[in-house]
């Protein structure tokens, strides 16, 4: 539920850390595609175009995923604030939305 809100909302960023063909064929919407195992170049560039002071919500597949927490940790290395986890991810996103 707290997602739903999110998702619309102008104060956060979500961010979808899995592989871009995952994004690509379904993705929370209003979602951006930052997957830490991009080209570094790449991923550098997507994340130094990110808003300021904005929230970011990041996930991946859920459960034991960790390429949200390899983007969170970077976030949070170059000094971004208010950086959470959506730890249910895809996953439950995908379950709550089609029940």
């Amino acid at each position: 539920k707290q997602m739903l809100k999110i998702v619309n909302s102008k104060d956060f960023v979500i961010i979808d850390a899995r592989r871009s063909s995952q994004f690509i064929a379904a993705h929370i919407p209003n979602a951006i595609n930052i997957c830490p195992l991009e080209e570094e170049s790449i991923l550098m560039d997507k994340i130094f175009s990110l808003p300021e002071n904005k929230k970011y919500i990041i996930y991946c597949d859920g459960g034991n995923c960790d390429l949200s927490h390899d983007i969170a940790n970077i976030l949070v290395n170059l000094g971004f604030k208010n950086v959470f986890m959506y730890e249910g991810g895809w996953a439950e996103w995908n379950k709550n939305i089609n029940t």
